[in-house]
């Protein structure tokens, strides 16, 4: 039968085995953002409906450009949280930002059925999807 100290000492085994594997796990995935992911691309965010231009990679962060229907930004977000982000021509975001920055400028943008920015997004969402 086996004593406390013995499972105790499995255990930190099993802890200090379940570290390793998942730093291996994490070095695995970041080779895997490095060589999908390149500063210049532009990709669409499936998940949250933004287009997003890479203009930085630097250790586990991805500077960005994000255009969203009402809004330019630029972010920084982790390589581990980068989901669902498919790749789309820089001649798609150019649009995009032409299409948010003639509707920031419209004062009446938010009266309109449908905006530029729509029209351009969901052209952008058929290619992607077909």
């Amino acid at each position: 039968m086996e004593t406390l100290q013995d499972l105790r000492n499995t255990y930190k085994k099993l802890q200090e085995e379940c570290n390793n594997i998942y730093s291996k796990i994490r070095e695995l995935e970041k080779k895997e953002v490095y060589s999908k992911y390149t500063v210049g691309n532009c990709y669409v965010d499936k998940t949250w409906n933004y287009l997003v231009k890479i203009v930085s990679i630097k250790d586990y962060w991805i500077g960005y450009i994000c255009l969203k229907c009402d809004s330019i930004s630029r972010y920084v977000s982790n390589i581990y949280d980068i989901r669902n982000w498919e790749k789309i021509t820089s001649e798609q975001f150019k649009d995009a930002y032409l299409a948010v920055m003639k509707d920031i400028q419209d004062p009446d943008f938010r009266d309109k059925e449908e905006s530029n920015w729509d029209r351009v997004y969901k052209s952008i969402m058929n290619s992607v999807n077909s």
